[in-house]
């Protein structure tokens, strides 16, 4: 996204010193053209980007399990070290 922005920032930059020298006929149609295209490019892959940050953070908000309830709903008899198995099965 900063790298589209700052993308952004010289294709205006580009465009508002050309725009003025256009006028003169100092430099081309082309150049004064292909300027605006890149100033709107630069606009469009922004937007993009921006969509894709949007796209990310509805997607993170999927991975949020949140509970009815706060606490602890029970306690494990099991021990730190302890094997755990099936409780119905006994070996004697």
């Amino acid at each position: 996204m900063a790298e589209a922005q700052s993308r952004l920032v010289e294709a205006e930059n580009n465009l508002k010193r050309i725009r003025p020298l256009a006028e003169i006929n100092a430099v081309s149609k082309r150049d004064l053209d292909a300027a605006v295209a890149d100033f709107e490019a630069a606009k469009a892959k922004v937007e993009a980007e921006r969509a894709q940050v949007d796209y990310a953070r509805i997607n993170v908000g999927y991975t949020r399990i949140a509970s009815p309830i706060d606490g602890i709903i029970g306690m494990t008899e099991a021990k730190v070290g302890e094997y755990v198995g099936n409780p119905q099965i006994r070996s004697y």
